[in-house]
């Protein structure tokens, strides 16, 4: 780049025209100077030197002078100003001297070096397009240029200069870039009236002179780079095309990389926009029993009836007791939930109906519990089954007479309370064992939903999957990822027992454990043995799945015993003697 140097600063002659004065609309400015003292043209390959007005006093090596042309060396002053006029721009300079003097242009190793390092840190790919294409501009000296991309048939100006406010591609000579599209070779010409026939845009434009290159990643055509002069400038020559070939190669990575990140982008809009056409609230789910599901908690929900949820564990209930309250009269009342099954039973009574002061030893203050809690709003009691038989008379009461009597006290409160039930276990056959009362069964049971496991609603895990991905994504600040072509078959097959609390489990850790863009079935943990469809004896693959359940339930509680235990319904000792027994398998292999 041709440079103007003096003390203490270098100011460069990237223009056609560059003003030099005291005004702030030139581009070199000192207030000792007229308001426009002098300009400094480019014609051709030569650089001159004009004064401005008559008035103005301008020397060329101590020689008074109205125009003058510049040479590598000359001594220029300009009112107060003096400058050393250097062509080569021997700090990081992209040119050499011709016999005559003049600039011709050399490989800007440096410059290319530069921008390849500012492309590897920096990640906004608008920018650096705008960078890109100022990069071609200074270092071809066009007047005009362009920078597109093609993909999937279409053509997207990605950074042009020039156009003077009009379109872009009016610039553009599609003779020239279909060849180039076609041949994917660059195409330089250097005498637009002898080595080709302008068209009708290039004559308005008045360009005299073009180069165009492809852009190529690993044989793949991403777009091309177009640049174009004008008749008073100089014409492209081959050291121009090998510029502009080597910049190309630079923006065929970050067009690339652009495009790759727009359709991902373009990808996860549309998976956002798919689950947003099929959420519920909260939920997400399309297929036929979940759509009838949520038509029943939309008509039930306006209605103050007691909903039963009925579902394995991990299939969703306590969402679907949330929706009912969210879209009921009650929804700016509490949402208070409690699973029977994790409460202790020597604590539960007063977790639910509440003590006054000095009801029993540690009754230190009252306690509301959670039943006046809700009042107002909706109480959601999960694994309502676990409720012990003398707390489920209590409790019927509560349901009747709507009141409710604290531990330690005689008097009994008015509530307001919408009751939603939820059990993994069927009630019906706890009344028959008389395990469960039958009054409070048919009190609870107003409305029955009944949740399908994972594994029966087909496309569903897909969906909720996805979902799945962007949240933790969006939790952890992580990169979005997507399923492998082998991670959604196993996702497909894999029977989930342990629903989509299990899924949830095996996306966060695939996501936090993961390399790469793309999740694998090795990352989810859903190997080709887990999914294997050979059939073993009965007794094995029963015994191979109460164990792996059992590991399932342990690990959503942290390796707590007795509250897996509790979720499975089984004593303690049960998960003690399965954990031995595989030790001793373990060790016996």
């Amino acid at each position: 780049m041709a440079t103007l140097i003096s003390t203490g600063r270098r100011d460069h002659m990237s223009r056609e025209l560059t003003s030099i004065g005291s005004s702030e609309a030139c581009h070199i400015q000192d207030r000792r100077l007229l308001p426009t003292h002098a300009y400094i043209k480019l014609e051709g390959s030569r650089f001159w030197v004009l004064q401005a007005r008559s008035d103005s006093t301008v020397y060329v090596n101590d020689r008074a002078i109205r125009k003058h042309p510049l040479s590598h060396g000359d001594q220029l002053k300009v009112g107060a100003l003096t400058f050393t006029v250097d062509l080569l721009d021997q700090g990081g300079g992209v040119g050499s001297l011709d016999e005559e003097g003049a600039l011709a242009p050399r490989f800007p190793y440096e410059r290319v070096v530069s921008f390849a390092e500012l492309l590897v840190e920096q990640g906004h790919a608008e920018e650096l397009f705008e960078v890109l294409i100022d990069e071609v501009m200074e270092l071809t000296r066009a007047d005009h240029g362009l920078i597109m991309s093609l993909h999937q048939g279409e053509r997207v100006v990605r950074a042009s200069r020039g156009a003077g406010g009009e379109d872009p591609f009016s610039q553009l000579s599609d003779t020239v870039a279909q060849e180039v599209i076609e041949r994917r070779e660059a195409l330089l010409i250097s005498d637009l009236g002898d080595d080709f026939t302008p068209s009708e845009s290039m004559i308005r434009v008045g360009l005299t002179s073009v180069m165009c290159t492809p852009l190529l990643f690993k044989r793949e055509l991403l777009g091309i780079i177009y640049v174009g002069v004008r008749a008073h400038t100089r014409s492209f020559q081959e050291p121009c095309l090998k510029v502009l070939q080597a910049l190309s190669a630079l923006a065929a990575i970050l067009l690339k990389g652009t495009i790759t990140r727009d359709a991902l982008q373009s990808d996860n809009q549309r998976l956002r926009d798919e689950l947003e056409s099929r959420r519920f609230g909260s939920l997400i789910g399309s297929s036929t029993t979940m759509a009838e599901i949520f038509d029943r908690v939309e008509r039930v929900a306006e209605t103050d009836v007691n909903v039963l949820i009925q579902g394995e564990t991990g299939t969703g209930k306590e969402m679907i007791a949330r929706e009912l309250h969210l879209r009921s009269e009650r929804a700016e009342g509490p949402f208070i939930a409690i699973n029977c099954g994790a409460i202790p039973h020597g604590l539960i009574e007063s977790e639910l109906f509440g003590h006054v002061k000095g009801a029993f030893t540690d009754a230190i203050q009252a306690k509301v519990g959670s039943i006046r809690a809700a009042n107002g709003g909706t109480l959601f009691l999960d694994e309502l089954g676990e409720l012990p038989l003398p707390l489920q008379v209590r409790f019927l009461r509560v349901i009747q007479e709507r009141v409710v009597q604290p531990l330690g006290s005689n008097e009994a409160l008015p509530i307001d309370v919408r009751l939603v039930c939820a059990t993994q276990v069927n009630l019906s056959e706890a009344v028959k064992r008389g395990a469960f009362r039958e009054d409070l069964f048919y009190r609870i049971n107003t409305v029955t939903l009944s949740l399908p496991p994972l594994r029966e609603r087909g496309s569903d895990v897909l969906l909720i999957t996805q979902y799945l991905i962007q949240r933790f994504c969006d939790r952890y600040d992580l990169e979005v990822k997507t399923l492998s072509t082998e991670a959604t078959e196993a996702v497909q097959r894999y029977s989930w027992p342990g629903n989509i609390r299990e899924l949830e489990n095996r996306i966060s850790q695939a996501l936090i454990l993961s390399n790469g863009e793309q999740i694998s079935a090795l990352d989810l943990q859903l190997n080709a043995e887990r999914l294997s469809m050979e059939l073993k004896p009965l007794a094995q693959a029963k015994d191979e799945f109460v164990q792996e359940y059992v590991e399932r339930a342990l690990s959503i509680h942290q390796g707590n015993r007795t509250r897996a235990a509790i979720q499975l319904g089984v004593d303690p000792r049960t998960i003690f003697r399965l954990l031995k027994k595989k030790n001793s398998s373990d060790e016996g292999a």
